[in-house]
């Protein structure tokens, strides 16, 4: 679980002295400009703090005429990542950006199956699973 001394400790070693937080490579929902970034994957945890930070993005990217595409994992917290060894729903997630990641390179207009929702094991078909075409 991602805490606020965490996020703290992260700030401190990714960042230079003086740096600011709104420097876009630090913090990129501080850009302004979301133009010409590629077709772009966004996966985040359920039980993550800044997970709504992955919807915030796929917006911004979406808004600025971009293609993104955004799935919150059920159940999962920041860094599930590290446990797809032992965790099974983790190396689900795993298997899926897998996927993702391949559709994004097969195809020449970089679309994803509109089916996320419920490859991420949501039958309801993912409420928190939009692509572009979704508001």
């Amino acid at each position: 679980m991602l805490t606020l001394a965490d996020i703290d400790f992260y700030r401190r070693v990714r960042s230079v002295p003086g740096q600011s937080a709104d420097d876009p490579t630090f913090s990129p929902l501080r850009d302004r400009d979301f133009s010409s970034l590629p077709p772009t994957v966004i996966v985040t945890a359920e039980c993550d703090p800044l997970s709504s930070d992955g919807e915030a993005y796929r917006d911004r990217v979406l808004a600025a005429g971009g293609r993104a595409w955004w799935r919150e994992e059920p159940r999962l917290v920041h860094s599930f990542l590290r446990a797809r060894p032992t965790v099974p729903r983790a190396a689900e997630a795993f298997a899926r950006i897998i996927g993702d990641i391949a559709r994004l390179g097969a195809s020449g207009d970089a679309s994803i199956s509109p089916l996320v929702g419920e490859m991420a094991g949501r039958p309801e078909g993912g409420a928190k699973d939009r692509g572009p075409s979704v508001s």
